[in-house]
């Protein structure tokens, strides 16, 4: 008795899986990387006002867009 229920639940599970849509799973990641950098001007002094549209950080030769900048 115990093993034709079990078919039965597995028969109705096999069923229901089959009729079910199956959605598109989409994974993605972030990562947060902290770079530490000192801005200097043509006379070697700190620039303390940069603005993100004003640095660029690139990785293996592509540039990253640069969300946050603080200092």
């Amino acid at each position: 008795m115990h093993k034709a229920i079990s078919a039965m639940f597995l028969t109705a599970a096999v069923a229901a899986a089959q009729q079910a849509p199956q959605e598109p799973t989409f994974h993605a990641g972030t990562e947060l990387v902290q770079v530490s950098v000192v801005a200097q001007d043509k006379q070697s002094k700190p620039v303390a006002d940069l603005r993100c549209d004003e640095f660029t950080i690139f990785d293996n030769g592509a540039a990253q867009k640069l969300r946050l900048l603080s200092g």
